[in-house]
């Protein structure tokens, strides 16, 4: 009998394909963060300046039903990278 945490190379694959898809669907264009899912949101760099800004757009797209967790992490290395904003994970 398999333990209930069992990985399979086919979990595993399935895992690392949706990390890239939520990697690759957001990224930065014209002064802009894309976050690409069914439409397109577009996140003004500007308004990005701060980690407090950052923190502002995190709490807005946690109240979006396509924003998942690796969305919105790649949103905040790409806000902060983009502002110098140093940021441990």
């Amino acid at each position: 009998m398999r333990d209930k945490n069992y990985i399979t190379i086919a979990n595993m694959n399935e895992v690392l394909e949706k990390v890239k898809k939520d990697y690759d669907s957001v990224y930065v264009k014209d002064g802009y963060i894309i976050i690409k899912t069914v439409d397109e949101y577009d996140i003004p760099l500007k308004k990005c300046k701060t980690a407090e800004e950052i923190l502002e757009w995190v709490h807005h797209l946690l109240g979006k039903k396509w924003a998942s967790r690796g969305i919105i992490r790649r949103f905040i290395e790409i806000a902060c990278s983009e502002n110098n904003i140093d940021v441990n994970f």
